[in-house]
């Protein structure tokens, strides 16, 4: 991780590798508290993302729990990656 980038760069680049992001793992990975804020700005940069709901269990409570994960939509993805299978 490059220590000078900033919280939308790395989550930017996240998301154009082909990657995408829950707030628990912004915040593991990155110590990035408030992702929706960084989704936002980037939204507003043009970048296209989409939200999926997921569930899973609170580690400590053993409730259930929501949470989004974050990525690009597909067309988003394939745009700013080259085909690498092309031209073999």
């Amino acid at each position: 991780m490059d220590n000078n980038a900033t919280h939308n760069q790395l989550i930017r680049q996240r998301l154009l590798d082909g990657g995408s992001i829950t707030g628990m793992e912004a915040l593991n990975e990155f110590g990035c508290y408030r992702l929706a804020s960084r989704i936002s700005d980037l939204r507003k940069e043009g970048l296209k993302i989409v939200k999926h709901m997921e569930a899973g269990t609170n580690c400590v409570t053993g409730k259930p729990v929501s949470f989004a994960r974050y990525s690009l939509e597909i067309t988003e993805t394939t745009k700013e990656r080259p085909n690498l299978s092309e031209g073999k």
